[in-house]
């Protein structure tokens, strides 16, 4: 894991050093991963309107980046990259969600989507935020298959990161008390890092 200044400097490295990044990713990558990809198509199913601030995400409630805002996307885009999931084989569809909180009624909603995204037994993962047991349970029941979080488990005990400590604890359940959640639920785990937004 790389420290802050060190992503600074990446960031601002000048355009000569950048083969030399490269491969120097691309080593680590092969040495992990081996030649070995996994291609997956991100569908925002609602998107902007955020009520969290993460300073790295275009829907946070503080960005001014120009995206695209709706509560639900068309079903005719939903279903249309869902196919396109299954006609090219990509390992799944992930579906992404704007905010951390969301009611029942949402979350049926979401549900009953992904049972007609599973005709073909597509692979499906979600980003979510903090679903509640019986939500978590739903989904699993609908067929989703692994729920994404883009926050790492120890920002348990990191008070100071890049996402207020209030993000950790909204609506009285923890990240810790997220994580139990969903692993009850059955799902297996996909921690993304902050940087793959």
């Amino acid at each position: 894991m790389i420290n802050r200044q060190a992503a600074l400097e990446i960031l601002n490295a000048n355009a000569d050093s950048l083969p030399n990044l490269i491969e120097q990713a691309y080593q680590l990558r092969t040495k992990y991963k081996g030649n070995r990809v996994s291609i997956q198509l991100l569908t925002n199913v609602r998107s902007g309107n955020c009520t969290q601030n993460c300073a790295y995400c275009a829907q946070s409630r503080d960005s001014a980046a120009p995206i695209e805002k709706y509560r639900y996307v068309e079903d005719k885009k939903l279903y249309g990259d869902n196919d396109l999931v299954d006609e090219m084989h990509l390992a799944r569809h992930c579906i992404g969600l704007s905010g951390i909180r969301f009611a029942d009624d949402d979350i049926e909603k979401l549900a009953e989507r992904i049972r007609k995204m599973k005709k073909n037994d597509t692979q499906i993962c979600c980003s979510i935020g903090f679903p509640t047991e019986k939500q978590a349970l739903i989904l699993k029941e609908a067929g989703l298959n692994r729920i994404n979080h883009n926050l790492k488990k120890t920002l348990f005990k990191v008070a100071d990161s890049i996402f207020a400590s209030g993000y950790l604890t909204e609506g009285g359940q923890s990240l810790e008390e997220t994580f139990r959640t969903i692993e009850a639920a059955g799902f297996t785990w996909q921690v993304e890092s902050e940087s793959s937004h």
